[in-house]
């Protein structure tokens, strides 16, 4: 499950067999396409690390959509949260006017395109 998965929610869905029943994946040990050390053996590592991928790669709508989807899921005081944090770390010009998923995913996503890594800092407590 990705990062933004659990940032949205969503369940993790796996594959049914031919019988209907569902079928468990095993984890990718080694081999092309794994990412292997930490983020391998440590699922959240992992979907961070992808979510910094979409960060760096996908264009500022995707991003913005992905952050809208994201805080529309929050409850009315985690929204109120991301809000104040957010304020704190843009210029006055640039700070969200309502705590609205669409609002406050604008503000995200202008803030991490220009400060790589604010998200992390502001709504994650680290550095990326």
């Amino acid at each position: 499950m990705s990062f933004l998965d659990r940032l949205l929610g969503r369940e993790e869905q796996e594959p049914a067999t031919a019988d209907g029943t569902v079928a468990r994946q095993q984890p990718a040990r080694g081999g092309a396409g794994t990412t292997g050390g930490a983020a391998a053996r440590d699922p959240d590592a992992a979907a961070i690390e992808r979510y910094h991928y979409l960060l760096r790669t996908a264009p500022p709508e995707t991003i913005e959509q992905a952050h809208a989807e994201a805080f529309a899921r929050l409850t009315p005081e985690q929204r109120r949260q991301v809000l104040e944090q957010i304020s704190q770390g843009v210029p006055p010009a640039e700070r969200p006017a309502g705590d609205d998923p669409r609002t406050l995913a604008r503000a995200a996503t202008r803030a991490e395109v220009r400060d790589p890594g604010f998200l992390d800092r502001t709504l994650g407590g680290r550095d990326p």
